[in-house]
């Protein structure tokens, strides 16, 4: 069944993102415990930096689709008109969901306990769930030109976007 509208989810929609939000929060909750636990400095501290760079993937994306995305005046982010195709969205389709999927890969480096990287590792591929969900409604809601994007920006993978994008910028 094609859904018109994001806001036409049934429950079953949140199943794997819930599921992914209460596993993060126990990852949190153990790094937390659990903290440095090798004591291996320099991993914790790539762990810390791979965080920012999740964190600053996870913000911009919700200014850049404020301003870009034909957004009402007093409406959400989420809300958007327009398919947003500059910042961060040249680079991944996704990368709010990448940036939280980093941050919470940052976790596991920081905490360096092997059940964090368990959690992490279930929590990922129940994300990924609702970024397909996310691509199918994306299609019905913007039509052409989000299949168009498709096919120029790719969905998660950041580092080919980053060569993508850098390389489109190299030949201009």
């Amino acid at each position: 069944m094609v859904r018109q509208r994001s806001d036409e989810l049934t429950w079953v929609d949140f199943i794997p993102p819930s599921a992914a939000g209460v596993l993060t929060l126990a990852a949190i909750a153990l790094c937390v415990l659990n903290y440095n636990l090798y004591d291996i400095h320099w991993l914790m501290y790539l762990g810390w930096a791979v965080w920012a760079i999740g964190f600053i993937l996870c913000m911009t994306p919700m200014s850049m689709l404020r301003r870009r995305g034909g957004v009402g005046e007093g409406d959400s982010w989420v809300k958007t008109t327009v398919v947003v195709d500059s910042g961060p969205y040249a680079v991944v389709r996704h990368p709010i969901y990448v940036g939280w999927g980093v941050m919470v890969i940052a976790l596991t480096l920081i905490s360096q306990y092997w059940v964090v990287a368990v959690l992490v590792g279930v929590a990922v591929p129940l994300v990924y769930f609702d970024i397909l969900r996310e691509d199918r409604d994306n299609i019905v809601k913007f039509g052409d030109s989000y299949i168009e994007y498709r096919r120029r920006v790719p969905q998660v993978n950041f580092v080919w976007g980053a060569v993508r994008w850098i390389l489109k910028k190299a030949r201009r």
